[in-house]
């Protein structure tokens, strides 16, 4: 199975907001043609990536938070030859910090 970057949005609030970045990556090119992830049979994938959207640039590159509300990832992979595509949604709450 393949995670095709390329095809692969951040959605918030119903609405696609760009592709992601993860380490790697060079900010000023994170739009530029990113290569598949391959997960073979039976292995743990595992990787930390941030929507394109939400890192911006004030005296050094800054990740964002996540915001209360609807959001998710537009996933497509690519297993044997075929693509397929998901939306997978959460709902994120507002925490209170004390």
């Amino acid at each position: 199975m393949e995670i095709i970057w390329d095809k692969t949005l951040f959605i918030a609030g119903g609405e696609t907001k760009g592709g992601f970045m993860f380490e790697g990556i060079v900010y000023t090119q994170r739009n530029n043609p990113k290569p598949p992830d391959i997960i073979f049979a039976n292995a743990t994938f595992i990787k930390e990536i941030w929507p394109n959207f939400l890192v911006e640039y004030y005296q050094g590159w800054y990740h964002n938070a996540i915001i209360a509300g609807e959001h998710g990832i537009y996933l497509t992979v690519r297993i044997d030859g075929n693509e397929i595509n998901e939306k997978m949604i959460i709902k994120c709450n507002k925490v209170e910090v004390k």
